[in-house]
């Protein structure tokens, strides 16, 4: 059965005040485990740096406190400062920084986050990186996963561009950790997607949509699919309004647990981009909705 967790991207401005103490609810509202991110790994590595915050807790020490909590780190998504830098995932030295961060916080898996591609040329090249930084990963007994967004969905001549990825990827070497909210703001259908690609799916991204804002779901009103997604674009459309606490929006969080689990996934993770609620309050809410579902696990 698939566990519930949550990212820390859900508690990203009480994380840094409190980690311990943060931590330390998110283990008594049942929670198996936590995801890690770093947007500004390239100058600040470690377990947590956003907008200026950084929390300077040492990996064993995290490690510790986790271990005393019962909770499991479930994953580690970092970015670098400049999301524009191509280079940086690229480079060898930070391959090797990443899987020996997971190793000494535990983290099961790694992932690729925020991917923009600008030609279908440089897709097949960053995907010759992917599957070189998948064996590293294997390596180490960590697994290295695709988050998608929206933007992952652009055509390039023609063609998919996620699919793209995932047919010039070694399936043993790249898994998936897909994003609900993301891949229907992108038009295409989640739990299609999820049956689709069965075991290579191994956790996935989960929030809600609110209703009130219906007309806006589609991206491709605003976009044109047919060209490459900038940095500034995607921001540009990631907008407070568009998000709601799991349970409380349009999307039929039911039937991504039942095709997550007939998938033998693992995890399903509550993450938050914004709430007009505390932040501790949003993830409270969402784990009460979850809880009233079948088929997900909670430790209480």
């Amino acid at each position: 059965m698939v566990k519930a967790a949550v990212a820390t991207y859900s508690v990203k401005n009480v994380f840094p005040q409190d980690p311990v103490g943060t931590l330390k609810k998110i283990a008594d509202l049942g929670y198996y485990g936590v995801e890690l991110f770093n947007h500004c790994e390239d100058i600040d590595p470690g377990v947590y740096s956003w907008k200026g915050k950084t929390i300077k807790m040492a990996p064993k020490e995290y490690k510790r406190v986790m271990d005393d909590l019962g909770l499991v780190t479930v994953g580690y998504q970092p970015v670098c400062k400049d999301p524009n830098d191509t280079d940086w995932l690229a480079n060898p030295d930070t391959h090797k920084r990443l899987v020996d961060f997971c190793l000494e916080v535990g983290s099961e898996s790694l992932a690729l986050v925020m991917e923009l591609f600008f030609s279908a040329d440089y897709l097949l090249r960053r995907c010759e990186m992917f599957n070189k930084l998948g064996e590293l990963c294997n390596s180490a007994g960590i697994d290295l996963v695709y988050h998608n967004h929206w933007s992952d969905f652009i055509y390039l001549d023609g063609r998919n561009a996620f699919e793209m990825v995932l047919e010039n990827t070694d399936p043993s070497l790249l898994k998936l950790e897909i994003c609900v909210y993301w891949t229907i703001l992108g038009m295409e259908d989640p739990v299609k997607m999820i049956r689709k690609y069965g075991g290579r799916v191994i956790m996935a991204h989960e929030k809600d949509f609110p209703l009130e804002a219906i007309d806006e779901l589609n991206v491709w009103k605003v976009y044109d699919r047919n060209k490459p997604i900038t940095f500034d674009e995607f921001i540009k459309f990631k907008k407070p309004h568009h998000f709601t606490e799991i349970g409380e929006g349009i999307i039929k969080v039911q039937d991504v647990i039942q095709a997550l689990n007939d998938s033998g996934s693992r995890y399903l993770i509550v993450e938050q981009d914004f709430t007009k609620l505390h932040e501790i309050e949003s993830i409270t809410v969402s784990r009460n909705n979850l809880k009233r579902m079948h088929g997900i696990k909670f430790k209480n």
